[in-house]
């Protein structure tokens, strides 16, 4: 299985997140208060987060990876000395931005949060140096969160190529499923397809040879138990319950 693979990836990814967002004064205030970005997360079922089972472990790693997506909502906040360059409450754009100075880490974050009737927005964007890596004018961040709580999509910019570098999208149906989405360009592809009870199911897609090829697939109920299918190039390769 090539869970290790992704999470090696993802895990770098966390990494430069964590520093760019946690290098900032904590406190909030009341002058910088804005709409914040709520990632929506998966409960891991008990049966699924006890077991021992290769299905079970995989199915959990790929749930706490979109999990984990919602640690970079550190960067879409801004810190209580930020500079507020415009207010506007209820529509329009807010752009935020601050210093960050610290060993040899001299950056400037902005952020430009727009609402409008439907939909708050969030870009960050990057200038200068941080953790070794030099930005210019580099937009790092994009996302959205629908006012109705239908949907979300949170994109991750490549600082080498500008490219997207990791998008995760969300979408709550009329029957109550909420759609997670996850992809790597030209990586990988988590799908999930979580029900109120907490039941779901999993795909996830490799990109072999300029495509996408589901590789593992796996389904549980609401208390956690299920079972799982594995293959290579279209083959049954493993198979197993929980």
């Amino acid at each position: 299985m090539k869970t290790l693979k992704f999470l090696a990836l993802f895990t770098g990814m966390i990494t430069l997140i964590m520093v760019a967002g946690c290098k900032k004064d904590e406190d909030t205030s009341d002058e910088n208060k804005m709409p914040a970005y709520e990632a929506k997360t998966i409960e891991i079922p008990d049966a699924m987060a006890q077991s021992s089972n290769v299905g079970a472990q995989e199915t959990k790693s790929y749930i706490s990876m979109i999990n984990g997506m919602a640690s970079f909502g550190s960067m879409l906040t801004p810190p209580a000395k930020s500079t507020a360059n415009k207010h506007l409450k209820d529509s329009g754009t807010e752009t935020y931005s601050w210093e960050v100075n610290e060993g040899t880490s001299n950056y400037t974050v902005t952020l430009n949060v727009t609402e409008t009737a439907s939909v708050i927005s969030w870009e960050c964007i990057l200038n200068g140096i941080m953790e070794g890596i030099t930005f210019n004018n580099f937009t790092y961040i994009r996302a959205e969160e629908y006012k109705d709580g239908t949907g979300s999509r949170f994109t991750l910019y490549d600082w080498e190529t500008s490219g997207i570098n990791m998008d995760l999208s969300t979408q709550v149906q009329l029957n109550g499923i909420t759609v997670f989405t996850l992809e790597m360009p030209e990586k990988m592809i988590v799908s999930l397809n979580i029900k109120a009870d907490g039941s779901g199911t999993m795909e996830f897609k490799d990109w072999i040879n300029g495509q996408y090829i589901t590789t593992f697939e796996s389904e549980w109920d609401a208390t956690g138990h299920g079972e799982f299918w594995e293959y290579d190039d279209g083959n049954l390769i493993d198979h197993g319950v929980w």
